[in-house]
C-alpha cells in the first residue's frame, strides 16, 4: 500500500536513505562523501510538512519497504508549468524487481 510518510517513520526512512547514500558513495566517491545521516529528524520532519515536497512511502504488513521523495516546482524552465522532481527513490533489496518503485512512481505522477 501507498501511503504518505509519517512522523514515526523516520527511522526506517533514514535506514532506506542511508542504503541509497551509500550506493552513492560507492559508485561516486569523488561527489559523495560519508555521512551518518542523510536527512536529520528536523529536516525531515520539515520535508513531511512541506506542501512542495511529495514524501510517500509504500507498506507491506506493516513494513516500510520503500520511498519516494519529490519536489514539486511550479515553473519549468520559463514555462509555468507544475513539475516535480524525484530527489530519492528506493526499495529494499529483497523486494526489489516487484514493480515496487513503479508504483511510487506512478503516485508521484498522480
Amino acid at each position: 500500500m501507498i501511503r504518505d510518510m509519517r512522523v514515526e517513520d523516520y527511522d526506517c526512512i533514514t535506514e532506506l536513505m542511508n542504503l541509497l547514500h551509500k550506493l552513492h558513495v560507492d559508485a561516486r566517491p569523488d561527489m559523495y562523501m560519508d555521512v551518518d545521516s542523510v536527512y536529520d529528524r528536523n529536516t525531515f520532519l520539515e520535508m513531511l510538512s512541506d506542501k512542495d515536497v511529495i514524501s510517500i512511502a509504500y507498506e507491506e504488513k506493516g513494513v516500510v519497504i520503500g520511498i519516494c521523495f519529490a519536489s514539486v516546482k511550479y515553473k519549468s524552465g520559463m514555462v509555468d508549468m507544475k513539475t516535480a522532481y524525484i530527489d530519492a527513490v528506493v526499495v529494499r533489496e529483497e523486494y526489489r524487481n516487484n514493480g515496487i518503485a513503479k508504483k511510487l512512481m506512478n503516485e508521484v505522477e498522480k
